[in-house]
């Protein structure tokens, strides 16, 4: 629309070469728009007519890397010093920022509407503690797997969303309750199956994964919880003839990886597309019948005063994959916690109560 000479764009990826190519064109201001990642923020401009932030909710704003700050707020300063207009986009706006809107330091824009004739699925919660009693094991709940099958036989793409990565999410001994843990991190090491590995999702360090617990002895080392390469395998045993991939940090690492995955879902070859939120990032599919949540508690019960705010969010936006062409399509909520007002206000699409609940709780 504007020219590829007019736009400049600065991430991470970039070479230093490349940057600094990009950072100069901005600065002699023959690129006039300037398209990145959160540290586009600093991008050196002069004249700002307008700055856009999508998906304003995302944590991924705050930097905790050096040096440290919020991308909106720094956005709001650069944008009040040039007296330029500053526009927030997101599905399910930050409780902060939505806060900022009622009391009219920001403008609230809504858009009621799905753009063109697509319609919201219709959001179902299924109760995982009566799958338990009644002797189900699997991640997949047997409504999930009808649902599967009737999306399957009506030609209809899955996507199912399952908010952790690797196999098994924690490794312990069930004899004298050792769990294997980060040395330098202390959180708990997940199980990733395709390399055979105990993986520390925080800073990446690798470990053997034993044959006998490290404390006791014992040989019956056990694997807990499920990630997104255990639901690809139990998918994959349910369904053999249908076509099946997964999208998360593990699968994208590779340059080509990612766009092979989308690609592949778009073009229909792929029924069965496994993810963690990598998933919700407005990806754009047209013939998503079915949405599956296996495990909407993980984001719920992190220790953080956010986790209901996150949790509200992910539901939503992968909600929101279902049902872009159209055509009737339905999302299944799995959790352990039906009774949780967050669950159920994310089910509705009601966020104002969701808003006014939080409200509270801070």
């Amino acid at each position: 629309r504007f020219g590829s000479d007019k736009i400049a764009t600065l991430h991470s990826r970039l070479k230093k070469s490349e940057r600094l190519s990009e950072w100069l064109r901005i600065r002699r201001g023959e690129a006039k728009i300037v398209i990145g990642a959160r540290t586009s923020v600093f991008a050196p401009l002069d004249n700002i007519g307008v700055i856009v932030i999508d998906e304003e909710h995302e944590s991924t704003y705050k930097s905790d890397h050096n040096p440290k700050y919020e991308t909106v707020d720094v956005a709001f300063k650069r944008a009040s010093l040039s007296s330029a207009v500053l526009v927030l986009g997101s599905a399910t706006p930050g409780v902060t920022s939505y806060f900022r809107a009622k009391q009219g330091i920001y403008e609230l824009i809504e858009m009621k509407d799905r753009i063109g004739d697509s319609i919201m699925p219709k959001l179902d919660i299924v109760d995982m503690r009566k799958e338990a009693a009644a002797g189900n094991t699997s991640v997949i709940s047997r409504e999930l797997a009808r649902r599967i099958d009737g999306a399957l036989a009506r030609k209809e793409q899955v996507i199912l969303f399952l908010n952790r990565r690797g196999f098994s999410t924690r490794i312990l001994c069930p004899d004298c309750g050792f769990i294997m843990t980060c040395p330098d991190c202390g959180i708990s090491l997940t199980y990733h199956k395709s390399v055979n590995a105990a993986v520390c999702h925080y800073c990446g360090r690798k470990f053997p994964v034993p044959e006998k617990c490290p404390d006791c002895g014992s040989r019956f080392i056990r694997y807990a919880g499920a990630g997104t390469e255990k639901v690809e395998e139990e998918v994959k045993r349910i369904w053999p003839g249908a076509g099946v991939d997964r999208f998360d940090i593990d699968t994208a690492s590779a340059a080509d990886d990612p766009v092979k995955v989308i690609n592949d879902f778009q073009k229909g070859k792929t029924d069965i597309l496994v993810g963690t939120q990598l998933l919700a990032k407005g990806l754009d599919f047209r013939n998503v019948g079915l949405v599956g949540i296996i495990n909407a508690d993980v984001s719920l019960n992190i220790p953080d005063y956010r986790s209901s705010e996150r949790t509200y969010q992910l539901i939503t936006q992968v909600a929101g994959r279902a049902g872009r062409t159209g055509g009737e399509s339905s999302v299944l909520i799995q959790t352990y916690e039906p009774g949780s007002d967050v669950i159920r206000e994310a089910a509705a699409g009601d966020y104002e109560s969701f808003y006014e609940s939080e409200l509270l709780h801070r």
